[in-house]
Order: structure tokens, then sequence, then C-alpha cells
């Protein structure tokens, strides 16, 4: 085989891992601007809108990407791509026919979810398998950056096509444009060289696995220590961003009565610093820490850990600096985590194991996400005060300190599994 072609071929890739994963995202948040009209239609309260099209899909997600492991690892990411692709086509497509009635709109999110949750648990397969050790984390924390924008794009075009059509069923049903995009893309890839054997370094370090062996790999300490990193990231991640932006905005004595223009243009700073700390993750544990991904995911959690519990203190919150400074200081190092879980996973595990360890993530992180934030929002319903929401995201960033402690390199457990 031709290793020079695939060698250039792997940027290409990497955009289209980039693309294909923003996509999906797109997906998942494309009513989030429409919760309103989809209210009015269907004559249920914004709650209720807001569970039946944001909270279900990301349980079909998690249960989707627990459930995907074993196909992808058989078939392989790209045709995993494709298939979850056209799912996405579909769900869209069947929008403006059935989706503005609840039972209609539950089958086009559990479609969409079916599509989402196997493509997100592909990611450190496609590393392992285009990328050398030493540039998968740099480039992981360059993916998950690029990711974001498409949540970005998607709330400016989704309103958009909404204004132009007057229809939240043609605008949400529009985001079939990006997802054909998608698959275009998975099929060049699909039918574009066979990955070159990059993925060597790891099997070489790391013992091929007998199936039945799979079992003592996964209950490993090290193994259920990326899961429940993963899990503790997310838990955080959801409470911070999705209830601090409301705790700013709102009228005192529930929040801090800064305003929607405030809160969110602090929030964009938060934003922004999130972004390079994720962007410079890789570079921070290649260049500091000599590829060590134990103590910055250790102090990626221990910092905003003790910094965003401060916020709810009037010291901190009665001086913009100060609590400008503890929202963006916890926010970078929070940053670095995600890709260096996933970049952990992609040097130290064997690549015929990496799907069904990416799937168990990716449910693992959907299941954090979801915990965390319904028990915020729980919290918030009992005591119309956001202290305990603040107090759940500095717990969850403390489990994820805990569980971050036994992030060693799996040799001994993987060793003792291959006696051939």
């Amino acid at each position: 085989m031709d290793l020079i072609a695939p060698a250039k071929y792997r940027w290409f890739v990497f955009g289209s891992l980039c693309v294909v994963q923003a996509v999906v995202i797109m997906i998942m948040v494309s009513p989030a601007t429409l919760i309103g009209e989809i209210s009015k239609t269907m004559s249920i309260d914004i709650g209720k809108t807001t569970a039946l099209t944001m909270v279900v899909i990301n349980v079909f997600v998690g249960i989707s990407a627990f459930l995907s492991g074993g196909i992808i690892d058989r078939f392989g990411a790209y045709r995993i791509w494709i298939a979850g692709s056209c799912l996405l086509i579909l769900g869209s497509i069947l929008i403006p026919f059935i989706g503005n009635n609840i039972p209609g709109m539950l089958i086009v999110r559990f479609i969409q979810g079916c599509g989402v949750g196997p493509i997100m648990s592909t990611q450190s397969l496609v590393m392992a398998q285009w990328f050398p050790k030493e540039k998968r984390s740099i480039l992981i924390g360059i993916q998950t950056a690029l990711v974001s924008h498409g949540p970005i794009i998607c709330m400016s075009f989704v309103p958009f096509v909404f204004q132009r059509t007057g229809s939240w069923e043609t605008a949400m049903a529009s985001v079939f444009i990006f997802s054909t995009i998608a698959l275009a893309l998975s099929l060049a890839v699909a039918f574009g060289p066979e990955p070159p054997a990059m993925s060597c370094d790891v099997r070489d370090e790391t013992p091929n696995l007998r199936p039945g062996d799979l079992r003592t790999v996964l209950f490993v300490p090290t193994t259920l220590a990326v899961f429940f990193c993963a899990f503790s990231f997310s838990w955080t991640q959801r409470v911070f961003f999705d209830m601090i932006p409301s705790y700013l905005a709102v009228d005192t004595p529930t929040g801090l009565g800064l305003g929607p223009l405030k809160a969110g243009n602090v929030m964009s700073v938060v934003y922004a610093v999130f972004t390079v700390g994720a962007i410079s993750s890789g570079i921070i544990m290649e260049k500091v820490f000599r590829g060590r991904v134990r103590v910055p995911v250790m102090i990626g959690f221990i910092i905003p850990a003790g910094l965003w519990f401060s916020i709810k203190y009037h010291w901190v919150y009665s001086d913009n600096i100060l609590l400008v400074a503890a929202l963006c200081l916890g926010g970078f190092p929070l940053a670095l985590i995600f890709p260096l879980v996933l970049s952990f996973l992609a040097r130290e595990y064997p690549e015929h194991i990496m799907g069904k360890l990416g799937g168990i993530i990716v449910g693992m992180s959907i299941t954090g996400g979801l915990a965390g934030l319904g028990g915020g929002v729980y919290a918030l319903h009992l005591t119309n005060l956001y202290n305990t929401s603040i107090n759940l995201a500095s717990l969850g960033a403390l489990m994820g300190f805990v569980a971050a402690c036994f992030l060693k390199k799996p040799e001994m457990p993987l060793e003792k599994t291959v006696s051939d």
C-alpha cells in the first residue's frame, strides 16, 4: 500500500471529522431558538417543549452511543458516519410531515439521536488510525474547538430560515443541508485511501486482546477513571454553561441582576477563553507535562471546583473584575479535560476496541450532563436560588478530580490478558 497518499489524505480526514461532528451538534441544538414557536404550535408549556426537543435527544444519543461500540469496531468509523448522516437527513426531512406534534417529534429526535450517538463515538478511533501518538492530543484539542463552531452557525442559520419562511418546521428541517454535506464527506472518506498503519504504535505497546478479555479492560481502575472523568466533565460543564448565564442575568435575590446583555458579554469572554483552552490542551500536555495526562486533568478539575464555588459569595460577585476572573480562570483549565481524556484513550488503548470505549465515553458524558443539569434545575425549582446549582458544578469537578487521580498507563491489566 502507498503510504504517501494516505499521509497527505489524513488532513482531509481530519477536516471531515471536524465537519461531521460539528453537524451532529448542530442537529442536537437546532430547536434551541425555536422553543417558543414550537410551544405555541403544540400547545404545551416551554418546559415540556424543552424536554421534548432538547432533553429527549440527549437520552437517545447516550443510549445509542453505549450500544454502538461493537458496531463501530466491526464496521469501522466511516460506515458509521454514512449511516448516521443518513439518519440525520431522514429525521430532518420528516419534521415538516410529522414533527408538529408530540409523538412525531419523539420519532424525529429518536432517529436523529440514533445518528448522533455513534458518530460522536468515533473520534478517538479516527485519530488512532490516521495520526501518530505525539500529534493526537494537539489535534483533538483543535478539533474540539472547531466543532464548537457548529452550534454558533446553527444559532444564526435556523433563525434566518424561520424569519424568511415563518415556519419553525421548515427552519428546523433546513439543517438537513449540513447533514448532506456530512454524508458527502463521509462517502469520500469511506471510499478514499485506507488509513496508514499509524495505530501500530498503540498495538506495539499494547497487546492485542482476545474478545473475551475486553471485560477485563473495561473494569480496570484506569479505564473506569477515563469513564468517570468524562461523566464528571459533562456534569460540571452542563451545569456551568447552562445555568450560570441565568445566574448572572436574572434579578436579585435569585441571581446577580446583571441583565441579559451584560451577562451575555461576560459569558462570551468565558466561551472565548474556553475555546483557547481546548485548542492549547494538546500543546500544554506535550510541551509542559511531557505527554502525561493525569496531572493536567487533575488541575483542570480542581481549579474550577474552587473558583466557581466562590462566585456565590458577595466579596466575589460584587467585584466585576473578580467575578470575570473567577469564571475565566475556571473555564480555561476545564477546557483541557475532555480533549486530554480522548487523547489518553487514543494513545493507550488498542485500536480494535476503540469503538466500544468511545461509545461508553460518549454515553457516560451524556449521562453526566443530564444528571448534573437535572439536579441543578431541580435545586433551582426547590429553592429559587442558584447556590445549590453552583455547588453541584463544583461537586462534579471534585468527583472528576478524584477520578483523574487514577489516570495512569494501563500496562499490567492489558499485559495479563495475553498469554500467546
